[in-house]
């Protein structure tokens, strides 16, 4: 309805720009007596909560203890959670970061895997119909599987990521057909160029001075599936033009993951199954970087007054 459309156009872009899942649940929410904007954006401002603990989780998995519990005050200060406030794509964020942790975790020895691997994929799916670049999260899932010596599991990600888009599909939506609507006519090689140097600067000033420690040390990090991912998720979506005026919001997925070198020890541990040592806590980065969050979020409000 155009209610609805309007409620959901209130915090973030919408078709075509979006799939169907923020205008959807928006309709849902309105349709269990959740009306207005301030309460339907606190509701994604606390889903949106959950990232620092799932990101969290698959650290742990892929790295150690030690790195995780330090990577926790670096991601709650990044200048990114700004944006993470009453917007739909907080919870496009959040399905695909879960999917991300159900992944690495159940990947693990010892655990029924094939579930969490299915698991895993029904959220990533999810997450497809929040936003079309957040599926190519999924090659963090499998690189972790390739870590662990656990390919076979792809094809349980694979289908259960691929349910939701055929139900979606049963009503009437077509995935591929909405992303090719999405993605942004290429302006020619000097605009896509612009496009690209625009959105790595918004990289950078939304990642936050951590960013540039993290970037030092990708080589040292055990937890690189994670950054393969995001990689692959951010050239995706920069090739495809899905990201063009609207970066800081559709990389929230991405950001999180950005920061996990961020911990890493340097140097190296000499021994593989050192998991006691973790990089030490950039404290000053991380002020910088709640500093810098503090005035970009200042200097955009001043710029739509």
């Amino acid at each position: 309805t155009a209610t609805t459309t309007h409620a959901a156009a209130g915090t973030t872009a919408v078709l075509p720009t979006h799939p169907p899942g923020p205008v959807l649940t928006v309709w849902v929410l309105t349709r269990v007596g959740m009306h207005g904007a301030v309460a339907i954006g606190m509701l994604f401002t606390a889903l949106g909560t959950l990232v620092v603990p799932a990101v969290s989780i698959a650290v742990r998995s892929l790295c150690h203890e030690t790195a995780a519990r330090r990577l926790v005050p670096v991601l709650v200060l990044a200048p990114w959670n700004g944006w993470m406030a009453a917007s739909p794509d907080a919870v496009t964020a959040t399905l695909a970061t879960l999917a991300v942790a159900v992944g690495v975790v159940g990947c693990e020895p010892g655990r029924r895997s094939m579930w969490w691997a299915l698991a895993s994929g029904l959220l990533l799916g999810l997450a497809g119909l929040f936003g079309y670049a957040s599926v190519w999260l999924g090659v963090a899932v499998a690189a972790a599987y390739f870590v662990r010596r656990r390919p076979i599991l792809n094809v349980m990600t694979g289908l259960g990521a691929l349910l939701p888009l055929w139900l979606f599909y049963a009503w009437g939506f077509s995935w591929p057909d909405g992303l090719a609507l999405a993605s942004a006519p290429r302006p020619g090689l000097a605009g896509t160029l612009a496009w690209i140097a625009v959105d790595l600067t918004v990289v950078v000033l939304v990642g936050g001075p951590v960013l540039v420690r993290a970037a030092r040390r990708l080589r040292l990090t055990p937890g690189w599936p994670l950054l393969v991912g995001a990689g692959a998720t951010m050239l995706f979506a920069t090739v495809l033009g899905l990201a063009e005026g609207d970066v800081e919001e559709s990389w929230l997925p991405v950001f999180p993951w950005l920061l996990v070198a961020a911990v890493a020890p340097r140097p190296r541990p000499e021994l593989p199954g050192d998991k006691l040592r973790a990089g030490n806590l950039p404290v000053v980065l991380m002020s910088l970087g709640a500093l810098s969050a503090l005035a970009l979020r200042l200097c955009l409000a001043g710029g739509t007054g």
